[in-house]
């Protein structure tokens, strides 16, 4: 979103970095998705491209998503992905709603079990295993019938190449099927 709005104000990157005391480096590798940028680096950002209130509302938004949901590989490593997902099926048997607003990935809870492995790469392989059999695990909460979900994934989210076409074939297929069954038994029509 950052780069598209970077080209959007008609700024190289390197004038971005003039504008944001940055170097181009550094915006190259955040535009990449190579570097994951700290709050102040998206403000800073968000500022030199002189983004409307409402763009940096959504990107701010976005950015305290990202730095909450996807801990990076050293986080990762110090905390374990086994606490991680504890955690969050904690969440998940606690709450009855949940809305996800899925912008560049699908949810674990929505995956295959190839997508979980691919989205996993970057942690420790002996973590890995266990984390993929945690997450798979988890999904259990969507068919339990006292929770409501609500998922609105981007065309980016559901193309995102983490996995090979035919693997991505699956995925996507998994999504239809979860869309049917939920359809199915609320008794509504799925315009996809």
């Amino acid at each position: 979103m950052l780069k598209h709005l970077r080209k959007q104000a008609g700024l190289s990157g390197v004038r971005l970095a003039a504008r944001c005391n940055m170097s181009q480096s550094k915006i190259s590798r955040i535009e990449g998705n190579k570097s994951r940028p700290s709050l102040l680096d998206v403000e800073q950002l968000l500022r030199g491209l002189a983004a409307s209130p409402a763009v940096a509302a959504e990107v701010m938004a976005l950015a305290r998503i990202a730095q909450t949901e996807w801990p990076d590989g050293r986080t990762l490593r110090g905390k374990g992905l086994d606490k991680k997902q504890v955690q969050l099926a904690g969440l998940e048997q606690s709450s009855t709603e949940f809305r996800y607003f899925l912008l560049s990935m699908i949810t674990g809870l929505l995956a295959t079990p190839e997508y979980v492995r691919a989205s996993l790469t970057q942690a420790p392989p002996e973590q890995q295993a266990k984390a993929v059999a945690m997450k798979l695990d988890r999904q259990r909460v969507l068919f339990d019938r006292s929770k409501k979900f609500t998922f609105i994934l981007t065309e980016q989210a559901v193309r995102y190449p983490l996995v090979s076409p035919d693997e991505l074939a699956m995925q996507v297929d998994r999504l239809a099927s979860l869309t049917l069954s939920a359809t199915a038994e609320n008794g509504t029509s799925s315009n996809g």
